[in-house]
């Protein structure tokens, strides 16, 4: 993508995309390009690779980045993403070190491979109140800087990472801000890539992304950006959501890549490694992930992915080593996976994904090539657990029994294939007939922003302690009827603007400028705002600025207030802090409750070994008739979790009513990292049910869990004291 896409790339879809980021326009995609341009490894070089992370050679004298790009460039992979520290390259405004991180782009590109980069952190000039920066304009002038030095080695820019999850703590209107900035930063530097917003990676499309992209961030995006841990049967659901989503936001169209696509099929390692502290996959556990790398590069591109890489290839390990995430082992030799990838290019990277073709036997998969000199290539496998299932995959590498089945021709001939868990290829005597074609990959670049201003963006400061944050970081939670904020409008263009701003939400906007107001590029105006909530059921906090004609793109939050529950309710405090209320229902026995002081609450440990049944509801037995559900209106807790998984994801949260009608469940959004206040609107069926407990939990995607709860509130009706 972008300039360093290969020259021999000359099929129609391809040059279309090139042409679409040269103008700066969006242009269909009229052919897919060669497949080679879909595989991809997020190598994170400049981070896990460093000296001392693996035994280098002593040929290349304790060169380890060299040594990996090396190792890269055997695959034939030509795209490979990386990350940096913001706070290493630009410690202070005036010192500019980009260090090991233009360095390994140069040697990268001199290997002919092109890179994409990310980071997420922000130093304290940049003005983080937790994570995000709050200047817009350091945001700015930093991506400038980066795309003027590192130039055409980048292929891709991406801003933050997985901001869903823990990678942030702000609002999404925050993140969407700060995203503008970096977006028009690179654009203002010359780029003339790809500009990507952080991938997001919870595989349930939420309330966070909405509220994301209800602030605009699809005119800043030239893709959709997303992580996919999910297993390959499950490819078409997650990915199929994404798309509905994207639908929902015009741009249904774009083309999507998937910056980090790993597995967990091959399930945590027990084989000591080389180095103290970091387990090691066995021969099997190498196995999956050779079986695994294949499958998912080729059905990725079925599924329309327009680039998809793999995490990871370097020596990489997580959850207290026991997850070994690389095809490089520690003592620097290359795992199985490696070769097969390199295969997969060297075989079928110069084709054309035709798509999956006829087989006699389903349990053989097979996907047609069109290659550039005129022939068809198949790549074929058997289906294996790998492909059909959700938990772990167990095989060996020395027995891999083989199923015979006949590929069916266009010509109304067969090919006989012995087909195996590992990919095999073939070149056919004719063309296979296709019974699947691949998805469209989309379209590159934004669409154009007609009669906005985009240089201009709308950013806020609420007053501390007068909101939480819900729904996943989508929603203010406000204690009271109102709050304060300082309203700013920055101008990250090249000349002075001059505009106004209007309130267009829910509710009621005291302190704005009646009239226009001048900001100097790269300055902010700022404004002391009221915001006071009205009649409406769904309260909304929205300013549009208008500057030279133009409408600036939105800011956007949406908004949910106790008061009317304050106002028609009587609040009780269940007595969640005593740990004798709780009993610990889970699927495993390897489970703990204490009081966490420095929390303020009750705290749960789980651990799941080699369990597939995974999940934990705690159970709070109510105290009755105090605690009593039968006139409640709403329910009100806080939660946080931890998880030997970084992104501390789940299949699913639920809370659970149970009493003597039986049981009713609410699914919520998942716990994070911080607290968060979740809410759960009673509904007259709970209302009449006798509920005499309630269950929080969840089924979550780690083996060991740390869940908080506290400040268990119920509101009911007046008049309802018991």
């Amino acid at each position: 993508m972008g300039k360093g896409m290969k020259a021999e790339n000359t099929k129609s879809g391809s040059l279309a995309i090139v042409m679409s980021l040269l103008v700066g326009i969006a242009m269909p995609v009229v052919a897919a390009p060669k497949f080679a341009d879909s595989v991809a490894v997020d190598a994170a070089l400049s981070w896990i690779s460093r000296r001392g992370r693996f035994a280098c050679p002593e040929s290349y004298s304790n060169e380890t980045y060299r040594y990996v790009a090396d190792r890269i460039a055997e695959t034939g992979v030509r795209h490979v993403r990386d990350r940096m520290k913001w706070a290493e390259v630009a410690p202070a405004r005036a010192e500019w070190k980009p260090g090991r991180y233009l360095a390994n782009a140069e040697m990268l590109k001199a290997r002919g491979i092109a890179v994409s980069s990310t980071f997420h952190d922000a130093p304290d000039y940049a003005l983080p109140r937790k994570k995000l920066p709050r200047d817009l304009a350091a945001t700015f002038l930093f991506c400038k800087r980066l795309a003027e030095t590192f130039g055409d080695r980048m292929e891709m820019w991406e801003f933050w990472n997985e901001e869903d999850i823990g990678f942030t703590n702000e609002g999404a209107w925050e993140f969407a801000a700060a995203f503008k900035a970096a977006s028009l930063g690179f654009r203002a530097g010359g780029f003339r890539g790809v500009v990507a917003p952080g991938a997001l990676c919870r595989s349930d499309r939420g309330a966070y992304e909405n509220t994301l992209y209800r602030n605009g961030c699809a005119g800043y995006a030239d893709v959709m950006n997303f992580h996919v841990y999910s297993p390959p049967s499950a490819y078409g659901k997650v990915l199929g959501e994404l798309r509905s989503f994207m639908s929902g936001f015009g741009i249904g169209e774009r083309a999507i890549v998937v910056t980090e696509c790993g597995t967990n099929q091959e399930g945590d390692c027990d084989e000591d490694g080389v180095m103290p502290g970091f387990k090691r996959h066995s021969p099997s556990q190498e196995a999956v992930q050779e079986e695994f790398i294949v499958k998912s590069q080729i059905l990725m591109r079925m599924e329309g992915v327009a680039r998809n890489y793999f995490f990871a290839f370097g020596a990489y390990n997580e959850r207290n080593g026991r997850k070994d995430w690389g095809i490089m082992r520690r003592d620097g030799t290359m795992k199985p996976a490696a070769a097969a990838l390199g295969r997969l290019i060297a075989e079928v990277g110069d084709g054309i994904l035709a798509g999956e073709v006829e087989t006699t036997d389903k349990k053989v998969r097979a996907f047609r090539f069109d290659m550039s000199d005129g022939g068809t290539k198949v790549a074929y496998w058997r289906r294996t657990e790998l492909d059909d299932g959700n938990g772990i995959v167990r095989t060996w590498p020395w027995s891999d029994m083989g199923t015979s089945s006949s590929i069916r021709l266009e010509n109304g001939d067969v090919f006989d294939v012995v087909a195996r868990r590992r990919a095999q290829y073939a070149l056919l005597p004719a063309p296979a007939r296709v019974k699947t074609h691949p998805r469209d990959i989309g379209r590159f670049g934004a669409e154009p922003r007609s009669g906005e201003d985009a240089s201009i963006v709308l950013r806020a400061d609420f007053d501390k302690g007068r909101y939480v944050l819900g729904g996943n970081k989508s929603t203010l939670n406000l204690k009271g009827e109102g709050i304060d904020l300082v309203l700013e409008a920055w101008n990250l263009g090249a000349a002075e603007k001059r505009g106004r701003i209007a309130f267009d939400g829910r509710g009621k906007a005291t302190g704005l400028p009646e009239g226009e107001f001048l900001i100097p590029p790269l300055e902010k105006a700022a404004f002391r705002v009221r915001y006071e909530i009205g009649g409406e059921t769904d309260p909304l906090i929205s300013f549009a600025g208008y500057f030279g004609g133009l409408k600036a793109t939105p800011f956007v939050v949406p908004v949910f207030s106790e008061a009317k529950y304050y106002a028609e309710c009587d609040e009780v405090k269940c007595a969640a802090g005593e740990v004798g209320r709780w009993t610990l229902n889970s699927s495993t026995s390897s489970n703990d409750c204490t009081w966490d002081e420095a929390e303020g609450a009750v705290r749960m440990s789980f651990e799941w070994k080699g369990r597939k049944d995974v999940w934990f509801f705690p159970r709070y037995e109510l105290d009755l008739p105090r605690e009593s559900m039968d006139e409640a209106m709403l329910l009100a807790f806080r939660v946080k979790s931890r998880q030997d998984k970084v992104e501390n994801d789940y299949k699913s949260a639920r809370v659970y009513f149970k009493g003597k009608g039986g049981s009713r469940q609410y699914m919520c959004s998942a716990p994070t990292h911080d607290w968060e206040t979740k809410y759960i609107e009673i509904s007259d069926d709970v209302r009449k049910m006798g509920v005499t407990s309630i269950e929080f939990g969840g089924h979550p995607k780690g083996h060991t869990v740390d869940f908080w709860i506290k400040d268990i509130r119920i509101f009911k009706r007046k008049g309802d004291k018991q």
